[in-house]
């Protein structure tokens, strides 16, 4: 688990720490002062074993004209840092970037030429189709990525590769040293539809796992119509279909976004089993009146299978609902929110509150947004 985690030239994170973390972390604060960019760190900081997440899509906001550089949206193109306390230990990454500005073809016997794919550097990284490498010994070099880990890593200290053009994209020419890891995974704040392959693989793994019955009985305390799931393929495309007692079933789709975002979290949490989870603006699609069911929930899954999330939200009425299910009995006991916000000198900061200190701040009218 994180204890304590630093950021540096990642996006508007000049230098940013948050801590201390708990299992549950609820981060607060006004749009545009960092959240969603702290949640990609922490994803990122969890994964730094394996250096191309940095071109993952969850991470990735740029045009085509920006290069193929993976720092250009993360940090400007400078390298960037992330620091942390996890599991009583200090660990770091400090990832940087060498980008040619004439792409190479790199050939077997090491040697290099200038690549053929003119106009085509333009064009964007899911499209791209490089032209002049003639078969797959032959290759286009677009930079160089390097990642020096510190702190007390007992893994890795140093790795360097170049970065070289698939056809899927770019690509480390050189693996890196297999660490296993927990998983970690991030929610976006996106609309949840349609159901993507990723989400019906990861139902799949729960009812593999033998615990579909445990997330169903979840899901049905707060949309207790809901019989059952199953993956059906229609027109050759596998996907969830709910059971709600009518003649047929129906697409989950059908039941609103709020069931399809409550069921692709819990989901995640089954999946992130001793891992990390990070979850964007958590009540898009949620009516009000599950948020509370759902934080308990939250708390009881973080607990069952050893999984930390943080979790961002700009609704008072999100934050009052976790407050509540915090406080009952049955809801998480580790619990504890963070706000964000941007000080004086334009540096963002964070402000942490737990237990008397957090209810202190609700009860004299603090608005924790």
């Amino acid at each position: 688990m994180i204890e304590q985690f630093e950021a540096v030239n990642y996006k508007g994170l000049r230098d940013f720490s948050l801590g201390p973390l708990r299992r549950v972390n609820l981060v607060t604060g006004p749009n545009g002062v960092g959240k969603s960019s702290l949640t990609e760190a922490l994803w990122l900081f969890h994964g730094r074993y394996n250096p191309v997440i940095l071109w993952n899509l969850h991470v990735q906001r740029r045009g085509p004209s920006q290069g193929f550089s993976p720092l250009i949206a993360l940090g400007g193109g400078g390298p960037i840092e992330l620091r942390g306390c996890e599991d009583g230990a200090s660990y770091g990454v400090r990832f940087e970037y060498d980008e040619i500005a004439q792409p190479l073809q790199r050939r077997p016997n090491g040697s290099s030429r200038p690549a053929d794919i003119g106009e085509e550097l333009g064009a964007s990284l899911g499209n791209f189709a490089p032209g002049g490498v003639e078969g797959p010994s032959l290759f286009p070099v677009l930079g160089s990525l390097r990642a020096d880990y510190g702190g007390n890593d007992p893994y890795v200290k140093k790795y360097h590769s170049e970065v070289i053009l698939g056809p899927d994209g770019p690509g480390l020419a050189r693996p890196m040293q297999r660490v296993e890891r927990p998983t970690g995974i991030i929610v976006n704040r996106d609309a949840p539809f349609p159901i993507d392959s990723d989400r019906v693989e990861r139902f799949s793994n729960v009812v593999a796992r033998r615990e579909k019955r445990q997330l169903l009985d979840i899901l049905r305390l707060i949309r207790p119509h809901i019989r059952d799931i199953e993956i059906l393929s229609h027109q050759g495309t596998p996907s969830l279909w709910a059971d709600v007692g009518d003649r047929d079933l129906l697409p989950l789709e059908a039941l609103g976004g709020g069931v399809v975002r409550l069921l692709s979290l819990f989901v995640n949490f089954f999946n992130a089993r001793g891992g990390l989870i990070v979850i964007d603006e958590i009540e898009n699609g949620i009516h009000h009146s599950a948020l509370q069911e759902m934080w308990r929930q939250i708390g009881e899954l973080s607990a069952l299978l050893d999984v930390q999330s943080v979790i961002t939200t700009h609704s008072q009425e999100c934050i009052e609902a976790a407050v509540a299910a915090e406080d009952s009995e049955d809801g998480p006991s580790d619990f504890v929110v963070h706000q964000m916000y941007q000080a004086k000198d334009g540096e963002r900061r964070s402000e942490t509150y737990a237990g008397e200190k957090l209810m202190a701040a609700l009860e004299l009218g603090f608005d924790t947004r």
